[in-house]
């Protein structure tokens, strides 16, 4: 029983390493976006928008698979 309570905290840890690596990829291109946009304030704002959007679905998400 011990073997699959700690297979299933390595499956835990595994999901949340993911769901970390994605939330850093969500920062990068925010990042990306602000070094390339940032003298064309008009369409930044725009993506800028998009993709703090996205960060949000992502942060709920996360909310929702710690309530699992």
């Amino acid at each position: 029983m011990a073997t699959g309570h700690i297979e299933k905290s390595v499956n835990e840890i595994e999901k949340r390493i993911e769901i970390l690596k994605l939330i850093i990829e969500k920062i990068d291109k925010l990042s990306f976006e602000w070094a390339i946009n940032s003298s064309n304030e008009q369409s930044y704002s725009g993506e800028i928008e998009d993709v703090l959007d996205d960060m949000e679905k992502l942060i709920d998400s996360v909310k929702d698979y710690k309530k699992i």
